[in-house]
């Protein structure tokens, strides 16, 4: 056998040895299409995929989720499956979806699971919903749910205030185990939100004035401390310097009424 032929034979071998070593992959999902989603499978995976392209094209779901040091069949459950809404087979280093077959049984089970954000903390008060219905539960405030479901071909859809949405569909693989929910923040819908410091409300139905102050507005001029920025970016606010001179300040928001009047 020549030389050449060896090498490249041993280089076939080396590559399919490390594609078998590698057993979990990370991917991380915001709101991706049922296109852009498959191609961020393809890229952590090193799997091809092959699907007719209607398929895809004519798919209107949406993935989010980060996953870290998953297995491929857990991976593909999660977004390809509970998701999309796809079957799949994996051939080799190929994975070949098809479109699922529901069953005219409906599925009757109660669903429980947790809701949480990134950085892994409850969402208390999130809402699941079965879609299509104007059934739905909160979670509770370690969020936890249980949510009962009979349908033919059943979705949960999970929101919360300030972060992105998450459908998941309901299959004979996740049907009866615990589902552990993450959802991502949405920056675009933050400036819609005022946080109180003991709750979370929507800008139109806060009936008090709040001012929105960002690190670069306070950066915009020169200030010997943080009060000082403060003053002339919030109406109504004054920073008035203690008269003893301790370095203290007293500010005083909507306090004064006249030039002469106290506080």
């Amino acid at each position: 056998m020549k030389p050449r032929l060896l090498w490249l034979l041993a280089m076939v071998l080396c590559v399919h040895m490390y594609a078998g070593a590698q057993t979990t992959y990370n991917a991380t999902f915001s709101n991706a299409t049922a296109e852009t989603a498959i191609r961020i499978l393809k890229q952590s995976t090193g799997y091809d995929f092959v699907y007719e392209k209607s398929l895809i094209t004519n798919n209107s779901s949406t993935v989010s989720g980060s996953y870290h040091n998953t297995s491929l069949s857990d991976l593909l459950n999660a977004t390809v499956e509970q998701q999309l809404g796809l079957s799949y087979k994996i051939v080799g280093t190929t994975v070949s979806l098809s479109e699922r077959k529901n069953g005219s049984t409906p599925f009757d089970a109660n669903i429980t699971g947790t809701v949480v954000d990134e950085s892994g903390e409850p969402l208390a008060g999130a809402t699941i919903m079965l879609k299509g219905t104007h059934y739905g539960v909160s979670a509770d405030i370690d969020g936890r749910f249980s949510i009962h479901v009979h349908h033919t071909d059943p979705s949960l859809e999970f929101s919360y205030v300030g972060m992105h949405p998450q459908s998941v569909r309901l299959t004979k693989n996740n049907i009866g185990k615990p589902l552990n929910i993450t959802l991502r923040t949405n920056a675009s819908t933050m400036d819609e939100v005022v946080v109180t410091g003991y709750q979370n409300i929507k800008r139109e139905n806060a009936t008090g004035s709040y001012t929105i102050l960002t690190g670069d507005e306070i950066n915009k001029r020169h200030i010997a401390d943080i009060t000082s920025g403060l003053e002339g970016n919030i109406p109504g606010l004054v920073n008035k310097r203690n008269k003893y001179a301790t370095g203290e300040n007293n500010i005083v928001i909507r306090g004064v009424g006249t030039f002469t009047a106290s506080t």
